[in-house]
């Protein structure tokens, strides 16, 4: 006996509602990509005695690079000096000082060690780079126009530079520049490629906190906003040596969009206010990018503070050499925020900048658990 089943519409419809809940139901779960990473201390260097020398006080530490020595640089927010330390910590000397001459600094915004062990400093207020010797020696001064709120100094293999920053209309965040370090070349990372909303505030904001970057390749770079909704962004390099957009990478995230604007008088603590013509706009942040790498294995590591209630979640995102997402791990349970991490050697120790209880330098390495 033959029966031939002839289903309504409706029942096709429903049959679609329940298909479509079973595939969501199959979805990554978040508990299914938590990994088991710790952040193990090896090295810190500050103090929270103001009786301290002053050479072990800081106030907020914004960039920080390494020499082949492995001495480190340290450059701090509204500070006119570069303070010297060596392997173990040790304070040895200070580059620079405040003024407007040469060697002289009004602002330290980034500085970076290139490959010829030459000290880049970047000074937002005098609008200039100034090259030194690592003993402190004058080099040179190179005026590049619109680099005053460069954030980061990128290095390729051959020698071309990249920086972050956001300038100009359209308003690129990535600007390439050869080995002289005098002219921008190009420039590619338009904000609306990357973009979370349309509003004034992220626009603004990325003015102030354009980003990340880190290589892949010599021709491959991975770009992530400082506001993160679970997307990160890969830039290719082409033949005619020109960066276009080649992709994104997803991550991890609660929310995808990482910010909301809201009421200065509403009583909501706020994560940024920014001045405009027609008055003070405030936000609050979601998720946030603290630091992105490539470790020496080709793998990324992406740190991140999410926003729980009142406190920000310290976590860490983990990609595979292909930039497939492997999963997450949750570092600290708050002061997320003040946790950023700036660099990272050749044997993938970082360096972070720990503003929680009082600001510090800690030099650490990720050990991943069995989980």
């Amino acid at each position: 006996m033959n029966i031939n089943y002839k289903l309504s519409s409706r029942q096709l419809l429903l049959i679609g509602v329940l298909f479509s809940l079973l595939l969501t139901s199959c979805e990554r779960k978040p508990d299914t990509d938590r990994l088991d990473i710790q952040l193990i201390e090896i090295l810190t260097i500050g103090e929270d005695d103001p009786e301290s020398p002053n050479e072990y006080l800081f106030e907020y530490i914004s960039t920080i690079a390494l020499d082949s020595r492995g001495y480190i640089y340290v450059g701090e927010h509204d500070k006119t000096t570069v303070r010297v330390y060596d392997p173990e910590g040790n304070y040895t000397y200070s580059i620079g000082g405040k003024g407007r001459g040469p060697g002289e600094f009004e602002e330290v915004t980034a500085i970076h060690i290139d490959r010829h062990d030459r000290l880049v400093v970047v000074d937002r207020t005098n609008a200039r780079l100034t090259l030194f010797m690592l003993d402190g020696e004058l080099i040179d001064i190179r005026t590049i126009p619109d680099l005053t709120f460069t954030r980061t100094i990128l290095e390729l293999d051959d020698d071309s530079f990249l920086f972050l920053y956001a300038s100009g209309d359209p308003n690129y965040l990535v600007h390439a520049a050869d080995s002289s370090l005098r002219e921008i070349q190009s420039s590619f990372v338009s904000f609306d490629e990357v973009r979370h909303t349309d509003t004034i505030f992220e626009e603004l904001f990325a003015r102030f906190n354009p980003g990340l970057i880190t290589p892949l390749t010599q021709s491959d770079i991975l770009y992530v906003p400082y506001l993160y909704g679970g997307i990160l962004h890969r830039y290719s390099k082409n033949d005619e040596g020109e960066w276009k957009h080649s992709g994104t990478v997803r991550g991890f995230a609660e929310r995808d969009i990482p910010l909301r604007e809201v009421d200065r008088g509403s009583g909501v603590r706020a994560d940024g206010i920014i001045g405009t013509p027609e008055g003070m706009v405030a936000a609050i942040f979601y998720q946030r990018s603290q630091g992105l790498f490539t470790l020496s294995d080709g793998s990324v590591v992406h740190f991140t503070a999410v926003r729980n209630n009142e406190e920000n979640i310290f976590r860490v995102e983990l990609f595979d050499r292909n930039l497939t997402f492997i999963g997450f791990s949750d570092i600290e349970d708050s002061g997320g925020e003040r946790i950023r991490v700036l660099w990272k050697d050749d044997d993938d120790n970082f360096y972070i900048a720990d503003g929680r209880d009082y600001p510090k330098l800690v030099k650490s390495r990720l050990e991943l658990g069995d989980s």
